[in-house]
């Protein structure tokens, strides 16, 4: 992980588009509480007319909109990482999690990562490790230790960076 800010950025070792969704909900790691969430019960109910979410370009506007209308703000995730194939599902889950009735969420493209990988295609003369290969005609390893012969290649890899925000939200209480 490469620190920037407030915001961690994944270095992904195979690089791969979708990859980073096989890392835990980044909404939950990323899930900072307010002060009123105390009130709220640590098991929360099922939201009595599902989960809204909203996807905005700039989440700011709907925010101080849901704020006039008294809904209270219970939590925010805000972090950086690798496009995420289900940010919609994460979201939702955080928010079933904690009881969420309404979810704002915004995403926006930051910047890309690159990355370099180093894979070995290994001679006879060569012992490996095993190593999870997508590709079952190709012989694909990394030496245990460094013999003369095979062949070595570096290939590099740009990941697309998203900045992503999400404020979960209760609906004020029914009289």
């Amino acid at each position: 992980m490469r620190v920037l800010g407030k915001f961690t950025l994944p270095i992904v070792a195979w690089g791969v588009t979708g990859c980073s969704d096989v890392f835990p909900n980044q909404f939950t790691e990323h899930f900072t509480a307010t002060n009123t969430m105390q009130s709220v019960s640590s098991t929360p109910e099922m939201p009595r007319n599902g989960i809204d979410l909203l996807v905005r370009d700039d989440a700011e506007p709907e925010c101080r909109q849901l704020a006039d209308l008294h809904f209270r703000l219970l939590g925010t995730s805000r972090f950086r990482w690798a496009e995420l194939k289900s940010w919609r599902s994460d979201a939702l889950a955080q928010a079933r999690e904690i009881g969420a009735e309404v979810v704002v969420v915004s995403r926006r493209p930051v910047g890309t990562v690159t990355n370099t990988i180093r894979i070995q295609y290994p001679d006879n003369r060569t012992e490996l490790q095993k190593v999870l290969n997508p590709h079952p005609r190709t012989m694909l390893g990394t030496p245990l230790y460094d013999q003369p012969g095979g062949l070595t290649s570096y290939q590099a890899n740009t990941v697309q960076v998203m900045e992503y925000s999400a404020y979960f939200w209760l609906r004020p209480s029914q009289k």
